[in-house]
């Protein structure tokens, strides 16, 4: 080729050389953030065993075993599935503080709250209630076989999971679960959210077959509000758990 013709190709391609280039440095510096932003093969779910069977969007993990742990209270404990642990948060029910604390922000607020949905119980009332709830999801599980419904949907995006528990003994066509349990039994407000919903304590319980829903949660959130205070309006004409303090 010439050395004009050469000239010329050279000054026609050294604007695209120069952006290759300018490409390579950008990649070379922020080659690994853009990497482990955007093309990450870390799974946001926790592993489960190979056991884990699926409907809808839950996963259904059986054979589950309470773990004791300090944590643990009437709605929220540690769970054994497999060679893993995983703290879950129960849908639909808020079990009273097992102790008072200033440790906590609101954390006394959230107690006489608590006393108040019961009838205007005091603060030690209250937590007297929430050791019964405690001690009450403990008899349930410890030692037991249980099995957790879960979509990973974290609690206010920390390391609790939102589930369903179903006691021993459920079956499809009747399933036990514990927050009936811990309602029925007078043992916990009907609060908190159900699956799919705002993750937000003031939001209270869905309306049946609320359209929010995903699809695969319909099953589990359908009807259970009335269910729910079906079940605690027996508790209350029956004065049971803290229904019966006053």
């Amino acid at each position: 080729m010439p050395r004009s013709s050469q000239s010329n190709f050279a000054r026609k391609i050294r604007p695209y050389a120069i952006l290759i280039a300018a490409a390579f440095i950008v990649l070379a510096k922020f080659g690994s953030s853009l990497k482990e932003e955007y093309f990450s093969t870390a799974d946001s779910k926790p592993s489960t065993s190979s056991q884990t069977k699926h409907k809808g969007n839950y996963e259904i993990m059986e054979n589950c075993q309470w773990v004791e742990d300090k944590g643990n209270d009437g709605d929220s404990f540690l769970v054994k599935h497999g060679k893993n642990d995983y703290t879950f948060r129960l849908y639909f029910v808020d079990a009273p503080e097992k102790y008072l604390s200033d440790r906590y922000e609101d954390q006394r607020k959230r107690v006489a709250q608590q006393g108040k949905y019961f009838g205007g119980l005091t603060s030690q009332q209250t937590v007297e209630v929430g050791l019964q709830a405690k001690s009450f999801t403990e008899e349930q599980l410890k030692g037991k076989s249980f099995t957790a419904l879960t979509t990973w949907e974290s609690v206010y995006g920390g390391e609790r999971f939102y589930a369903f528990i179903l006691l021993p003994g459920s079956t499809e066509e009747k399933p036990i679960l514990l927050c009936e349990q811990l309602i029925e039994n007078g043992l916990a407000r009907i609060h908190t959210k159900g699956p799919g919903r705002k993750n937000d304590y003031g939001s209270g319980l869905m309306q049946p077959g609320d359209s929010k829903l995903k699809s695969g949660q319909q099953g589990q959130g359908k009807g259970r509000q009335k269910r729910l205070y079906k079940l605690e309006a027996q508790a209350k004409k029956s004065k049971v758990g803290a229904w019966g303090v006053k």
